[in-house]
């Protein structure tokens, strides 16, 4: 057999470094591959351990092996003996490799190999005990020195999100975004300027409906197709985040061919628009005067918030609703970092995806 190379959990490896898998491909006729995902609250090695349970119980008197072979990986593979082939064999790939023992939240691929019947049953089991729970997850996609590349963040909890603390959105929080999900439309633009909550809202959103969001900060990887064929090819419960958007939604120069703004329109409504998809751009300018008009049409574009800074009677309120001190009226409008944050300097606006926003 031909030392072939395959890709599990975005880790290449080869047959010669995982010589339990290679024995396994040739050691049944009929079998099946597949792979599934699971967002939980537990530990690496506790994870595992209940695939190995389920494993064995699938197959009666098998022995078990479990190797870590790479960083945010095991290799789980059963035999009937040690001189026989693999009957079953489970590559689980994870967020990082930090201490397997600690329960914390953690994004697990998993891929299966076995006999039809055997991978059926597994899949059902780990399904039963785990039910549909799910976390939401950013992809955040860099550039390095080989390319593109993308690091599975499982979110850890928002600080609560209260209806008071976006006035200026005309509605519950959650029916918002419930009515967002179930529109046709891909795009929402989010724009004001820093500290009016636009982040936090777009935080709590992801969260809450636990989506898949693919986030980049780098303008290099927008411009070519890796990213956008990464998100097409998701499920329907994912969410493509443009942060700072002013530079990129401006409309396009007829002279320059396939631009990003182009891709952007493809995506969100064009021949390989797929239903559910989200695009979210936020901004802080003020107008959408300089958007091209072809994403803000309708049928596309879902809606285009304006963040504002809160009235004083609104601060009070929403300072109530999160149980903090009134703010001290002194006649002008309130951002919401200043009322959670007024003691915070105004100077440190942002590190990394919607820290102090």
């Amino acid at each position: 057999m031909r030392d072939l190379k395959f890709e599990v959990g975005g880790l290449l490896h080869s047959l010669g470094s995982l010589p339990s898998l290679k024995t396994a491909l040739t050691a049944l006729d009929e079998s099946t591959a597949l792979r599934a995902d699971y967002s939980l609250l537990t530990s690496a090695f506790d994870f595992v351990c209940v695939l190995r349970e389920i494993a064995l119980a699938a197959h009666a008197g098998a022995q078990c092996r479990i190797a870590a072979v790479a960083p945010g990986g095991y290799d789980l593979t059963l035999r009937r003996s040690p001189e026989d082939g693999a009957v079953f064999h489970a590559y689980v790939c994870f967020d990082d490799d930090k201490n397997v023992f600690e329960a914390r939240r953690l994004h697990f691929q998993v891929s299966y190999w076995g006999a039809h019947e055997a991978v059926a049953a597994i899949v059902r089991a780990m399904a039963a005990r785990f039910g549909e729970a799910r976390l939401a997850r950013v992809e955040w996609w860099h550039q390095t020195k080989d390319g593109a590349d993308y690091q599975n963040i499982t979110m850890q909890p928002p600080a609560p999100v209260r209806d008071s603390y976006y006035p200026w959105l005309g509605e519950p929080v959650a029916s918002y975004f419930a009515r967002y999900l179930e529109d046709a439309a891909s795009v929402l633009f989010i724009m004001g300027e820093p500290g009016t909550g636009k982040t936090s809202l777009l935080r709590h959103f992801i969260y809450e409906h636990q989506l898949k969001a693919v986030i980049t900060y780098e303008e290099k990887l927008l411009n070519s197709d890796e990213i956008f064929v990464r998100f097409l090819a998701m499920d329907a419960d994912a969410v493509m985040v443009i942060e700072d958007a002013e530079s990129l939604v401006h409309a396009r120069d007829p002279g320059a061919g396939i631009s990003l703004m182009t891709r952007f329109l493809n995506v969100s409504d064009g021949l390989v628009h797929l239903a559910k998809r989200k695009i979210i751009f936020t901004t802080n300018q003020n107008d959408f005067r300089g958007v091209d008009p072809a994403l803000i049409r309708p049928g596309r574009c879902f809606g285009a918030l304006k963040a504002r800074p809160l009235t004083y009677d609104e601060a009070r309120a929403a300072a109530l609703d999160a149980g903090l001190s009134p703010p001290q009226d002194t006649g002008r409008p309130i951002v919401l970092a200043d009322l959670f944050n007024p003691l915070q300097s105004q100077a440190v606006e942002r590190i990394g995806f919607g820290i102090g926003r």
